[in-house]
């Protein structure tokens, strides 16, 4: 039983092994952020699920960064851009290796403007990994997105927020830009809202992203980022 049981994980994780070596190579030869994420979309496989898609775009962004630590801000805003639908997954990865607010707002902001149909998705990403930094990732978020998305973020937010900072949703809403009616509707919406238990944050911690790429040798664990200025870079530190 126990070498079937082995062969059987050993199975399961010869793909991923694959898709992370092909993502190495990819990152000597030179090749764009946005060439890295399509070749490790495509080395996921057609049939692979969504979950198995964002592990590999977590995969290929943890690689990158690692390559190229000074360069953290430019590629996750490609990466997001290129794979939008990713963004929460690459959002909960980056917020995750990140240790003040003014960094966690820093990253939803250029998630945002990569992906601004995501906003919602990405605000709420952020608040489940970083909740005590909720109020500044709002602000950061609303003054990001198009008008049209503040409701719609100020929902995410008050959904995702602990139950003891949901009441300072709404000032961080006004406080980024938006209009007092849009963050009224926003709260009252998401105040009838249960948190997903198949979130982002628990979707990467338990659809074996780190048992997976541990086997494979590589990990979506990003190395500490930090805000200089105005850009997101990975620390040794």
């Amino acid at each position: 039983m126990k070498i079937k049981t082995l062969a059987l994980v050993m199975s399961l994780a010869m793909p991923f092994q694959l898709v992370t070596a092909d993502i190495k190579g990819d990152i000597e030869k030179g090749l764009t952020v946005e060439q890295v994420i399509e070749n490790a979309l495509s080395e996921a496989g057609e049939s692979a699920t969504e979950a198995q898609k964002d592990a590999a775009v977590q995969a290929a962004v943890s690689a990158l960064i690692t390559a190229k630590p000074e360069s953290a801000s430019t590629i996750l805003s490609s990466a997001i851009a290129k794979s939008p639908k990713s963004a929460a997954a690459i959002v909960t990865i980056a917020v995750k290796a990140t240790s003040t607010p003014a960094a966690a707002a820093a990253i939803t902001s250029l998630a945002i403007k990569a992906a601004p149909a995501e906003a919602a998705n990405i605000t709420s990403a952020a608040i489940k990994v970083a909740p005590t930094f909720a109020s500044a990732i709002t602000t950061a978020a609303v003054k990001a997105a198009p008008t049209t998305a503040h409701a719609a973020i100020t929902a995410a937010a008050t959904a995702a927020a602990p139950e003891n900072l949901k009441n300072t949703i709404a000032a961080a809403a006004i406080e980024g830009g938006a209009d007092p009616t849009d963050v009224a509707d926003g709260t009252a919406a998401g105040n009838t809202q249960t948190t997903d238990t198949t979130d982002t944050t628990d979707t990467t911690d338990t659809t074996d992203t780190t048992d997976t790429t541990d086997t494979a040798g590589t990990s979506t664990k990003l190395p500490p980022l930090v805000l200089v200025g105005d850009e997101i870079v990975a620390s040794e530190s």
